[in-house]
């Protein structure tokens, strides 16, 4: 009986560990973050840049809200940014605040404005991502 307690207790300790090990070798969550404002900016400049077929593209409402509750999520977030993202962020933030969904639909000026405006947050973004490889692994010939 002994044993079998001390297997026990040696083998929750080896998964908690273990948890603790994978836990801490996981990718950062700032990385999601910056990706994820890439796909929202692009998705609502696609949006509102019009039609490449002739056809008019579809333009949501949570198109814009996707946009708002990023920037909410990010500020309350925020952990480790670097001061770059912020900067992006704030004229993302700047560029989307008080308008409606409705009013890009209705107004074609302030579309155009809101479009060439997050493109150049959406450049500067791709600039500031850069791919490189996360992992490395060597086997060895069998």
């Amino acid at each position: 009986m002994p044993r079998r307690n001390l297997a026990w207790l040696l083998g929750i300790a080896a998964v908690g560990v273990f948890g603790f090990a994978v836990s801490h070798s996981a990718p950062s969550r700032e990385r999601d973050r910056d990706y994820e404002l890439v796909r929202l900016v692009e998705h609502i400049t696609e949006r509102l840049s019009g039609a490449d077929d002739g056809k008019p593209r579809v333009f949501r409402d949570s198109a814009v809200t996707n946009l708002t509750e990023f920037f909410e999520r990010f500020r309350t977030l925020n952990v480790r940014s670097n001061e770059q993202l912020d900067e992006l962020v704030s004229r993302a933030q700047q560029v989307i605040g008080g308008v409606e969904p409705q009013q890009l639909r209705d107004n074609a000026v302030l579309r155009q404005r809101v479009v060439s405006q997050l493109a150049g947050v959406q450049s500067s973004l791709d600039g500031l991502l850069v791919d490189r490889p996360r992992r490395n692994i060597l086997r060895r010939p069998q």
